[in-house]
């Protein structure tokens, strides 16, 4: 029964993702001034980049270039790979890494 509902959690955390890239809805309000940053051909690294809420919007600006997505949560990436693949973004790698002060291993 655990394993029902991680997948249905999943596919739920899903479909609220992706109503908000449709509607283009964005809460971060750092979002608008990445465009001073972002050229058709940038390569960029989005650390802790959990369902892709900066890594969709950064790809369809960098359209050209490469946006590398470094994330712990097996879980977020998921949703991140799976999200990268409905919506056909190709310019988008993922990476389930954490990154910190020590060696190791995280859950």
């Amino acid at each position: 029964m655990d394993r029902l509902n991680e997948f249905l959690h999943q596919k739920m955390h899903l479909a609220r993702v992706l109503v908000r890239e449709w509607r283009g809805a964005k809460l971060e309000p750092e979002v608008p001034f990445m465009d001073r940053f972002l050229t058709p051909d940038a390569q960029c690294l989005h650390i802790g980049a959990s369902d892709g809420r900066h890594a969709l919007y950064i790809a369809r600006r960098a359209r050209d270039g490469l946006v590398h997505c470094i994330e712990a949560s097996s879980y977020t990436l998921g949703v991140l790979d799976r999200l990268r693949r409905l919506l056909r973004v190709s310019n988008i790698r993922l990476y389930n890494l954490a990154i910190g002060a020590t060696n190791g291993e995280v859950t």
